[in-house]
């Protein structure tokens, strides 16, 4: 950890620089943050002069958020995620009770808040994108007690993320979990699904109940296309019980949100998303299974200030 800067040095001509740190996963994206590892410091100083970096690395799961915590006490006031979905959701948490920003270089397998707000997932390019930011401030969900960015949810989708995070040798991104998702449909069984949406019930067989802060997840499909962050809402998608077969045409859809429009898909929004099953089924929270219903998703309007793109090629503003 960076010590403290010498404060009698700065003046009005020579102000003190911004405190930051630089949160690295090097396992994230099979590869993809180990190999910026020993380029990504000099690049944000170079692109950053101005900026004092702590470099901080993980060494184990979750252990993402407690350097983000350990840098905020510290006096970061801006924490950079680099890596995947689960370290940049990770660093959100810590960020937003700090009332701290945050940045990210894209690392993962998915990237989905980076796809989102259009941050490039080239580690150069994002660099640079991030030195010439500006700051949103995006509301988070919550799962139970577990804060996400993206996308949580519970059921098949839940089964796919365990399977892809187990890895493919040669696949990543979309690629990846499409073979995890034919995989695992072989063998999955629909449960009965109770859903409240701000004190409305839902009920029947479904496949998934996917609960959106974000648009995208698993690499760039689109499973709640109108999803904005800034609008105090959380989107589901319900996709009740098809066969197979059917699942197997309609799920290409996705990848362009027009999966929407299937007769056996609801679109619903809300504040509150209550979601029982029987049997229980697995979460998912920012790509990484963790516990099983029943399961309250809320959302936290305007909880984080991240740094995006000047110009927004993403999603939503």
């Amino acid at each position: 950890m960076a010590g403290e800067p010498d404060r009698t040095a700065g003046t009005q001509s020579d102000p003190l620089p911004e405190r930051a740190a630089l949160i690295m996963n090097p396992t994230s994206g099979r590869g993809a943050g180990a190999s910026m590892v020993q380029r990504l410091p000099d690049a944000l100083a170079a692109a950053m002069p101005g900026t004092a970096w702590s470099v901080l690395t993980t060494e184990r799961s979750g252990h993402a958020r407690e350097l983000a915590a350990a840098a905020a006490r510290n006096g970061a006031r801006l924490l950079v995620a680099a890596g995947g979905d689960g370290t940049v959701g990770d660093v959100a948490a810590e960020a937003a009770v700090a009332g701290v920003e945050m940045g990210v270089i894209p690392a993962g397998t998915g990237n989905d808040l980076a796809r989102h707000y259009g941050i490039p997932l080239n580690m150069a390019e994002a660099v640079a994108a991030l030195a010439q930011s500006r700051v949103v401030e995006m509301d988070m969900g919550q799962a139970n007690d577990r804060p996400f960015v993206n996308i949580s949810g519970c059921g098949f989708d839940a089964v796919v993320a365990s399977r892809t995070n187990r890895g493919f040798r040669f696949l990543k991104g979309h690629a990846a979990y499409t073979a995890a998702t034919f995989l695992e449909l072989m063998r999955f069984r629909p449960a009965a699904f109770l859903l409240r949406v701000d004190g409305i019930e839902h009920r029947g067989r479904a496949m998934l109940c996917t609960v959106a802060n974000t648009s995208s997840y698993g690499g760039g499909m689109l499973i709640a296309p109108e999803a904005d962050a800034s609008d105090g809402l959380l989107d589901a998608c319900v996709l009740w019980q098809v066969t197979k077969l059917e699942f197997a045409r309609a799920f290409p859809l996705v990848f362009k949100g027009e999966h929407v429009h299937h007769p056996r898909v609801t679109m619903l929004r809300g504040r509150v998303i209550e979601v029982e099953s029987d049997p229980p089924m697995p979460i998912l929270i920012d790509g990484e299974v963790a516990g099983r219903t029943p399961v309250r998703f809320s959302v936290r309007p305007k909880a984080l200030r991240l740094r995006v793109p000047l110009v927004d090629a993403g999603r939503r503003p």
